[in-house]
This record gives C-alpha cells, structure tokens and sequence, in this order.
C-alpha cells in the first residue's frame, strides 16, 4: 500500500474515507515531491543527451557534404593545371619546331641560291652578248622574288594557324556536351593540312570543351555550397531558439527545485505528527472555531467584492490592491492550510469565461499581472546580513516604513502554488486576447480581399484596408484604458503583425501595396513602447511587394532574388512570385533559365510556400516585473463599499 511505502503509521480507513493524522498529508506531499524530483533529473538527463546527439549529427550531416565539395574542388583544380601544363608543353613544341623548320628553309634557300648564281656566273663566262646577260638576270631576279613571296605567304599561314589554335573561342553549348559525352566534330575544327598541328588543334579544342565544362560544374558546385551555408545559418539559429527556450525551461525547473526545497524545509522543521500537538490543538479548537467564522465572513466580503469591476486608482488595479494588503494583512501567506487560495482561483476562473470580451479580459489581465508582480516580490527571498542601521537610519525607516507595501514573507506551500496558478492565468487570458485579435483580423482581410476583387475601382478605395487599422485601434485602447502593461500590450501587437504577414503574404496581389503603406503609417504614428518591432514581422509581404512592383524582372538574375531582393523567402515562394503575374506585359517576369532552376530547387526541397501565423511569443515572471514599481502601490487609494465593513479599515493605513 502507498501509506506503508510512504512509512506512515497510525491512519485509519473507512468504508469510503482514508483518516489521516495531522501532518501526514504534508509528508505524502513532500514523499511526492521528491519522487517527482527524481523523475525530472531523469528527463532532463535523457532531454540534455537527446540534443546534444541531435546537435552532432546536424553537424555532421553539414560538414560531409562540404568537406566532399571542398576535396572535389582541389581534384578539380589539380586536373586542370595539369591539363594547362601539357596543353603549353604542346604549344612549346610546336612553336619550336616552325621556327626550326623557318631556319632550315632560310638557309636551304640561301644555299640553292647561290648555286644558282655560280652556275649563272658559269653560263654568263660563256656568253659574250650583255643583252642575254641582262635577260639571264632578270628571270633569275622573278624567282628569287617568286620564293620569297611564297616563303612568305607559307609563314602567314602558319601564324594564322597559331593564332586559331590560342584564341579559338568554345560555344556555350559545348558544356551540355561535354555532359553528355559529346565533343565537336571534325568538320568543325578548322585544319592546315600538316596532320600533326590538326591533331594537336582537335585535342587542344577538346581540352577547352573540357575546362569550359568543368568551369560550369565548379560554378554549380560554389552555388549549391552558398546554399547549403544558408541552411546551415538557419539551423544554427534554429539551435539558439532552442538554447533559449531550454534556458527558460531550466529556469523554471530551479524555481520549482526552490519551492520543494522550501517546503521540505517546513515539513522537516515543523512536524506536525506528535502526540503534543494533537493535544494542543484539541485545547485551542474551540477559542479558533470562533476567529474562523469572523474570518470567513471577512473572506466572503472579500470574494464579493472582487467579483465586480473596481476600477483603477493611480494607472493601477485596486482589486490587485485589495487582494495583496487583505491577505497579507490576514497572514495568509504564512499559513500552512487555507482555503482562500482556492476561492480566489474560482472568482478567476469564472471571470475568464467570458472569452469574447475584450474590455473584460483586458480588465482581468491587468489585475492578475499586477497581483503575480506583488506576490513575486513578496515571496522572493530578502536580501540577508544587511549592516545595522544608525539612529537616524531607524528613525528614517520608521516613518518610510508605512508607505512601502510589499513585505517580504516565509511563504507556505499554499501560497507557492497560488502563484504558479496565477501565472498559469495570466498566460491563459494573454492568450485569448491573442486569440480574438487574430480572429478579427483573419476576417477583415479576407473581407478585403473580397472586396478588392469585386470591386469596379481599380486600385479598390483605401476604406477597404481603414477597417483593418479600426480594429488595431480598438484593441489599443481597450488595452491602453484597462492599464495593461506595455510589454504586454507589445508581445500581442507583434503576434498580431506577424499573423498579419501570413494572411497577406498567403493571398499576395495587386492590392497589398496599399494595406501595406496603411501599416507602416500606424506604426508610425503609434507610441514605440506599444508597438516595437511590429514592422519587422511584415518582411515577408514587404519584400514580396518590393519584388512584385520591379518592371524589367528579366534583368533579376537567381543570386539577385535569393539574395538581395528577398533573402527571408524559401524556394517555394520564390517560384511562387515569379510565376503570379508572368503574363503582365508591363512588369513581366524574370528568364526561363532563373524559372527552370527554382523549379528544380522547389523539387527537391519539401517545405509550402504558405506561412504559419501561429506563432507564440513568450513572457517570463521576470519580465512582469519589469513593467510594475512597488511604490507606485503605495499611492493606490481604495474605494467601494468594502471600506464601510470595520474589518477593512486595514486599507486606508
């Protein structure tokens, strides 16, 4: 049985109760507490091991495919100034041998001609006419031009030849086909007759439709390696978000370790079990049977009082004000059992059924923040070995002693659990009114899209898109007059913007721009401590617009788009914008080339071109805190008839 595990002795059992003796329900407590200590050292070891195995993984799973790139790459290099090398070893030799061959002619030629003079000279000793000696000159001289113009035209063909061999420019459409396999063909190439350089002219044709491939190969390589740094960025991000958010986790687990450690405390320090205190108890139960009924009567003109709508005093909820002094006043804090706690929680819980409205919830998360601050305050450790005061530090403190009204108590188990369900209530009322702006703003934009596509204006009247900024200032307000607190109001105008950014970028059109400069405007003309970084969650529809009004998107090439236009987009979405208004004579699209490779990328990639709206930003007790001062309690004056019942006068101290 749980008791006998437990080590608890002298209960008794009925037909449908368990009787339990005073004290032993606190220790079934803290036996629970501890157990469930244990199961969460568990969790978060088995938790802390399963994202680090993830976080290895990821990187290694990011860092093989670089590292295989980044080898290819160097083979790629290798392999070409190998084939540089043997293409210029080629081009060496070549050179070499036309300019050997250049000499051996010159001199052949000098050779042969002065055989010929001598034999003319022999010839000429022979005649004795000067008119054939001048005839046997002047052939002789026409073939000794005749040689050298031919010598000389023979030297511009190969200088022709050699210039085609280093300037012989590849086609494009060489690198597909290279991919496939297949290189010029002969007739292509351009030929000298010498079977050698024809030769050498092909292969070296071919080296070029080689490198011009690997060049092309080297450029997609270098494209796909951005592409995967981009994703990797976007993982590591991913990985801080989770930092954070299992920082946040970590926190409130030592909060929790705390609370249980106090109550441990307590039930170590004050058992309750001992025959003693049975006694005691019996003897003073009848003197607390009577303080109990004048308690709860206070207690019920309490809860009636809460029930209704008190108003402010000062910027700050006098219900928080009445709730705070009454129970610290009654030293509820300090009690080890209460149900006060517990009827506090029902008014709440009855007050946030009315989820649809807003003024209501907005009332009741001003007073719920504002009650959690103070109890924070109030349960928070105080600061321990302060230096005595002087003479006049006590008399200081003295007379400032009665404007301060948190007080640091030793909190109970009761009043420890009163405040996480406190906090668990004002995210749940921040919710809903999250919930409704949404809701209400989903609707407008629909209806005016509806409306902009059905009206016969062309662009549609700025009416259209003015119900969604009466909307944004209606909740402002009613936020604003109920006090909640700017950071609160903050956190819901940006879940707002943010939801804003899915709808419209969702539904993308000729009328956005408008809603847009409609946007930005309220922004501007709105108080920065309400508004923050709204404007930044339309990046999305602000970059998607800023494509969309671009007239010559021909021009845009893949690395513009991806990069500077409209660097927070996926592929999908990319593809999207540049297929929505393709049959625009005006604007246009970008080139077949840029559509065909985002094809292929939105493919391979399984992701929607839809955003997600429902996004959740998150709040701390720390950060409520922020929001509240302590004095500025001090200054709240109390109303209603609470203050006519003798037992409140406590409030007007």
């Amino acid at each position: 049985m749980l008791l006998e595990k437990a080590n608890i002795n002298g209960y008794q059992i009925g037909k449908t109760k368990l009787f339990l003796r005073a004290g032993q329900m606190a220790e079934l407590d803290a036996c629970r507490a501890e157990i469930l200590g244990k199961f969460a050292t568990k969790i978060r070891a088995k938790y802390l091991s399963h994202s680090a195995n993830k976080k290895y993984l990821l990187l290694r799973a990011s860092s093989i495919p670089l590292q295989t790139i980044v080898r290819g790459q160097v083979a790629r290099s290798r392999f070409q100034n190998r084939r540089r090398e043997v293409a210029c070893v080629t081009i060496q030799k070549c050179t070499r041998m036309f300019l050997a061959m250049k000499r051996y002619r010159a001199l052949r030629g000098m050779d042969t001609s002065s055989m010929y003079l001598h034999k003319t000279q022999k010839v000429a000793k022979k005649k004795s006419t000067p008119q054939e000696q001048i005839i046997d000159l002047t052939n002789q001289l026409e073939q000794e031009k005749q040689a050298r113009a031919d010598m000389a035209e023979e030297i511009a063909k190969l200088r022709s030849f050699v210039r085609e061999i280093t300037e012989y420019s590849v086609k494009e459409e060489g690198v597909a086909n290279v991919e496939i396999g297949q290189l010029p063909q002969p007739e292509d190439i351009p030929t000298t007759g010498n079977e050698t350089i024809d030769k050498l002219t092909a292969e070296n044709i071919k080296l070029k439709y080689v490198v011009n491939a690997l060049q092309w190969k080297v450029d997609e390589a270098q494209k796909l390696c951005e592409e995967r740094s981009k994703q990797a960025s976007d993982a590591e991000s991913m990985v801080i978000e989770l930092k954070l958010s299992m920082q946040s986790l970590q926190e409130k687990l030592c909060d929790i370790e705390t609370e249980e450690q106090i109550m441990r405390q307590q039930v170590m320090t004050h058992p309750s079990n001992t025959a003693d205190q049975q006694n005691g108890q019996h003897e003073k139960r009848f003197d607390s049977n009577l303080a109990n009924d004048t308690q709860n009567e206070n207690v019920e003109a309490l809860l009636a009082a809460v029930r209704h709508k008190l108003g402010f005093s000062k910027g700050k909820p006098i219900a928080t004000y009445i709730i705070y002094k009454s129970l610290l006043h009654w030293k509820y804090f300090e009690a080890e059992r209460t149900s006060i706690f517990d009827r506090l929680m029902q008014v709440i819980s009855s007050a946030v059924e009315k989820e649809h409205d807003n003024k209501h919830m907005a009332y009741w998360l001003c007073t719920t923040s504002a009650l959690l601050f103070l109890i924070q305050k109030s349960l928070s450790p105080a600061v321990q070995n302060l230096p005595r005061p002087s003479l006049f530090g006590r008399m200081t403190q003295g007379f400032t002693k009665s404007s301060d009204l948190v007080c640091h108590v030793e909190a109970k188990y009761p009043a420890l659990l009163f405040k996480q369900q406190l906090s668990a209530y004002v995210e749940k009322i921040f919710a809903i009114i999250r919930n409704n702006m949404k809701n209400n703003l989903s609707s407008l934009i629909s209806y005016c899209f509806q409306a902009a596509r059905t009206s016969q204006d062309n662009p549609p009247p700025p009416t259209h898109w003015g119900i969604v900024i009466e909307c944004l200032n209606g909740t402002l307000t009613i936020l604003k007059d109920n006090h909640v607190p700017p950071l609160l109001v903050q956190k819901i105008i940006i879940e707002a913007f943010s939801n804003i950014n899915a709808e419209i970028f969702n539904r993308v059109g000729e009328y956005v721009k408008a809603g847009l400069a409609e946007l930005e405007q309220w922004c501007g003309r709105t108080k920065n401590e309400y508004v923050g970084s709204s404007l930044d969650e339309l990046q999305h529809v602000r970059q998607a617009v800023g494509f969309l009004v671009i007239k010559e998107k021909s021009k845009i090439g893949y690395d513009e788009l991806t990069t500077k236009l409209c660097p927070v987009l996926g592929v999908h979405q990319h593809h999207r914008l540049c297929n929505l208004y393709s049959s625009d004579q005006e604007t246009g699209t970008v080139t077949p080339e840029v559509l065909s490779k985002l094809k292929v990328f939105a493919d391979n990639e399984k992701s929607s071109y839809l955003l997600d709206g429902h996004c959740s930003v998150r709040f701390s007790t720390d950060e409520i805190s922020l929001c509240f001062n302590e004095k500025d309690f001090a200054d709240v004056k109390p109303s209603g008839q609470l203050l006519e019942n003798p037992a409140f006068r406590f409030l007007l101290e």
